[in-house]
Parts: C-alpha cells; structure tokens; sequence
C-alpha cells in the first residue's frame, strides 16, 4: 500500500475498532462492520486530518467501498 493507502487504512480501522494493518487494500469496509454512522465519522476524519472536503455527489457506497476506493477518492480531493 502507498502512503495515502496506509493512512486511509489506518483511520477506518480506528472508525471499525480494529488494529493497524488488518485491513487490506480491497476489504469491502461494508462487510468489516462499516455502517452510515461509521461513514460520516470516517469522513469528517479524513476531511479534519486532510483539509479536504467530500463533495456531495461522491458520498457513496462505492466510494467507501474499500480502502483502496476511499484513497482514489482522497488523492483526486487532495490534488
């Protein structure tokens, strides 16, 4: 995983309640326990921890589907 990967990773495992490094690239965060609620906060952590912003026409269930689809999503806010 690159570093944007990682960072992801690591905050929706903090979100899930899960340790560093269990989730992979391509876990479907839906089947990890990722729930509405959970999504938000995942979100507004990233949105804190990034200085981006999630607009309203990518918050959806594909784009936090896996890790590896969250990051795309973040490396195109962040660029």
């Amino acid at each position: 995983m690159d570093e944007i990967q990682e960072m992801v990773a690591n905050i929706a495992g903090k979100c899930l309640g899960m340790g560093a490094g269990e989730l992979g690239p391509d876990d479907d965060l839906r089947a990890v326990g990722l729930t509405s609620l959970r999504m938000v906060e995942l979100m507004t952590e990233l949105e804190e921890r990034l200085s981006i912003e999630f607009p309203d026409e990518i918050i959806e269930v594909g784009t936090f589907g896996s890790v590896r689809s969250l990051a795309d999503s973040v490396r195109r806010l962040a660029s």
